[in-house]
This record gives structure tokens, sequence and C-alpha cells, in this order.
């Protein structure tokens, strides 16, 4: 039997969404997560300082921006949901449906479409010390069911890949 693969349903769904950012999928075999990486560049017309994650400090005018997610094998988890908008499980025996993969590139899309806006907002506050998004499991599930409702949810299961599968 042919079992659909995570990494190709991913990569499909992103290229056909034309994300207006640079992306990556990246599949960590060994610990069984596949991250999906969204990169845009911000623009800092005044120089300001900002800290990432990881305490760099930066004064650039161009700064780039990470959205960042892992979909991981259900009890494989060896990582910090901190460096990630959402992590979600799928499990090893039942996948994860069509529908929820289409969902999740759904809303990253709409997320990563509203990060300049957003951007530009947070450098017009002079109260908000953080940038970043959220992931709302209120929008998400919102999106979910407008497919289910249009009959464009699919339960076909789509599973990890074996080691066979990868090309």
């Amino acid at each position: 039997m042919n079992r659909a693969n995570i990494l190709n349903v991913f990569e499909q769904l992103i290229e056909e969404s034309y994300f207006h950012c640079e992306w990556a999928i990246e599949w960590q075999e060994r610990e069984n997560e596949i991250e999906l990486i969204f990169q845009m560049n911000l623009e800092n017309p005044n120089n300001l300082s900002f800290r990432d994650n990881y305490d760099n400090i930066s004064h650039q005018t161009d700064l780039v921006y990470n959205v960042k997610m892992m979909i991981y094998k259900d009890g494989y988890k060896r990582f910090s949901d901190k460096d990630y908008i959402v992590s979600i499980p799928v499990n090893c025996e039942r996948g994860i449906d069509y529908g929820k993969c289409l969902a999740i590139v759904k809303y990253l899309k709409k997320l990563t479409s509203s990060v300049d806006v957003k951007w530009l907002d947070f450098l017009s506050e002079t109260d908000v010390e953080e940038f970043s998004l959220k992931w709302k499991w209120s929008d998400f599930e919102a999106i979910q069911n407008r497919l289910i409702e249009s009959n464009r949810y699919s339960k076909t299961p789509i599973y990890f890949p074996h080691h066979e599968d990868i090309n």
C-alpha cells in the first residue's frame, strides 16, 4: 500500500499557496521531527536595537524574522516549545488528516501574510516590548471547520516518511 508522505504533502501545499516569503521544510529523521520555516525580511528604518530569542542584539536596517512550527511523531518530543509558534504531534499509526495539513498551511499563510502590518504596528507602539506572532487555536479551528463545512476537508491519512520514502 502506498502511504502519503507528510513531507511531500506539505511541500505541495506550501508551493500551491504562494507564500510571500522564503520557506523551507527540514526533516530531522533521527529526532522524528519536521520543521516548517518561513523567513521574512523586515525593515528597521530607525536602526532600533532588537534582541532575538537567543539574546543576540541587532541594529541593522533589515532584520530577518522567522516563523517556525514543529510537527513530530507523538511520543518523540525532544525540543523546546519556545522556539516554535506551535508544535503538533502526529500519531504513528493513524497519521494526520490531509484536511488538517491543509488547514495548517492555510493558517500559516494567514499568519505570515500579517507580519508586515503587525511589524509596522509594533514599530509605532511605544509600550510594546516584544514582537511575535501567536498561534491562536480558535482561528486555526475556524479554518479547519470552514474546510469541513465546504466539503474540502479530507480525512485521508498522511504519514511520516519511512527511510525508503525519502527522495
